[in-house]
């Protein structure tokens, strides 16, 4: 088994967008799990400080995970939330959260799972219970950006985005093709589909297999969307996700 690096791209590479795919979708399409990845406990943060003056309705993130059969993460990338500066502290707490794998037949999986991350104002919950203090802030500048956030909420919100919505077509950023040989001296023929996110940092994320002539040039692929990453996607001048498919024929 050899696995060689090319610097110079000899397979066809271009890029198919896909339309819009729900949570519910992307559920739909994974293989039937006796018992679900289950998280321990509960994912409910602080709301960052500089978000406490917009009075957001529900501020949560929507994070998309990867967990093996031993319940460690192996990617994660958040495909939606209320605004964009809650992407980071959501990845934060998945990342420190416990997870039970997936159970498929009776044995631990390797599976995926879309998780909620809530957020909370501590100030508030005081206020509620009858405290003096005053919830989100009360400065000027608390104000000021308030307003700001109350006139066009929805260019906070991060969200999946279709091609249409990006602000230019996808772009790669770095690329480095892998060949992979099962067979000493014989390289791989033949084509097969990729799936995979491409997330708000231009990382590609949960790859995988649609079709494929062969082993070898699966994994020749797989290994080639490792060394793969492009331009962050942009929607509205705003960081944002995307699915797409991506074909190799390697001759």
């Amino acid at each position: 088994m050899k696995i060689k690096t090319a610097r110079n791209w000899k397979v066809s590479f271009s890029i198919i967008f896909l339309s819009f795919l729900s949570v519910s979708a992307f559920a739909a399409t994974q293989k039937v799990e006796d018992q679900p990845i289950r998280l321990e406990g509960k994912l409910q943060v602080p709301i960052p400080s500089e978000l406490k003056a917009l009075h957001i309705t529900n501020p949560y993130a929507k994070i998309l995970i990867e967990v093996d059969e031993k319940g460690s993460i192996l990617d994660s990338m958040p495909i939606e939330a209320s605004h964009t500066g809650l992407l980071i502290p959501a990845l934060e707490a998945v990342q420190k959260a416990e997870f039970n794998p997936a159970v498929v037949k009776g044995s631990p999986s390797r599976s995926q799972a879309a998780v909620y991350v809530n957020f909370f104002d501590v100030e508030q919950r005081i206020w509620r219970s009858g405290s003096g203090v005053v919830p989100f802030g009360d400065s000027a500048s608390d104000a000021a950006q308030r307003r700001f956030y109350q006139v066009a909420p929805g260019r906070f919100v991060y969200r999946l985005s279709k091609p249409k919505d990006l602000d230019t077509p996808l772009k790669m950023k770095e690329g480095k093709l892998k060949i992979y040989s099962s067979e000493e001296g014989v390289r791989p023929k033949g084509s097969c589909l990729v799936e995979f996110y491409v997330g708000p940092e231009g990382k590609v994320h949960f790859p995988r297999i649609i079709r494929s002539d062969n082993e070898d040039v699966s994994m020749s692929a797989l290994l080639t969307m490792k060394e793969t990453s492009f331009e962050s996607p942009l929607r509205d001048g705003k960081s944002t996700c995307i699915r797409v498919q991506q074909p190799f024929n390697f001759n």
